[in-house]
């Protein structure tokens, strides 16, 4: 079991864009939060893990998420040996294959790179668009293990019938099927938002918010810190045009944030850091 937690906490580093146009962030799970070092859920086994694997069905031309949730520890046993873990790497843009067409990933912390003792997050995300998808796509994960042992990286691969049998397929339906999961939430990017920036970046004691607007309205404004902890939220009520709002970061610690501007049904998110 320890060797399957090792494989999978290597290969769900995925990469994160902070993009408009991309999902920016996801969060960890509470469920898992206090579990065994892994990754969550397991790989689909119909033996070992029944119930594991990517539960939900994506639907053409619908939009579609997946979070696995990452529990990293300082040590992993391989072979009956210890050994120290310094932290899982994942490439920023390669790091899945076999991905649908129109399908992303992105990674919490944004930089796909999980220290040890910490947690994380990985969610693919996205519309398959190509009419060629529709059917199962078996997904496989690539990424690095950093240690004193091993300094410039161990690669490793995932699924692997050795250490983690099993797989992680993603199943495209037809669009209307009644097998998909369809997400009605805050997923899509916030199109109404020309502009989103925070100046200056990087930052100490307070920042100012330029907001540039299509439209009127009300609008939520959260920062979660790269745990996906939330540690503010405000209600703006922004113009059409050129919005301007200072934040106060004083009461902060140093270090990279997310935040988040949503009407409610989508969102668009950006990162500043608190010097």
């Amino acid at each position: 079991m320890k060797k399957i937690l090792f494989t999978l906490l290597t290969l769900i580093t995925l990469s994160w864009g902070l993009q408009a146009q991309q999902i920016d962030q996801c969060t960890v799970d509470p469920v898992f939060q206090d579990t065994l070092p892994g990754v969550y859920p397991f790989p689909y086994d119909a033996d070992l893990n029944p119930n594991g694997g990517i539960t939900d069905t994506a639907c053409l031309n619908e939009f579609f998420q997946f979070v696995f949730t990452l529990v990293v520890s300082d040590t992993i046993e391989i072979s009956n040996t210890q050994i120290p873990i310094d932290s899982i790497v994942f490439d920023t843009e390669s790091a899945i294959a076999n991905l649908p067409q129109g399908m992303d990933y992105a990674c919490n912390p944004p930089t796909c790179v999980f220290p040890k003792n910490t947690q994380g997050c990985v969610v693919i995300y996205g519309k398959a668009t190509n009419t060629a998808d529709i059917g199962d796509h078996e997904l496989t994960f690539s990424g690095f293990l950093f240690s004193p042992f091993t300094p410039q990286g161990a690669p490793l691969q995932f699924p692997n019938p050795d250490l983690a049998p099993g797989n992680y397929t993603l199943s495209v339906a037809e669009q209307g099927s009644a097998s998909c999961t369809i997400w009605t939430d805050i997923n899509e990017p916030l199109s109404q938002i020309e502009s989103f920036r925070n100046l200056p970046n990087p930052f100490s004691g307070t920042t100012t918010l330029e907001i540039i607007t299509k439209e009127a309205g009300e609008y939520t404004f959260t920062l979660t810190d790269l745990m996906g902890r939330q540690v503010a939220r405000r209600k703006l009520s922004l113009v059409q045009g050129l919005n301007h709002w200072t934040f106060d970061a004083t009461d902060l610690k140093p270090g990279m944030y997310i935040y988040t501007l949503s009407d409610g049904h989508s969102r668009v998110s950006r990162r500043m850091i608190v010097e």
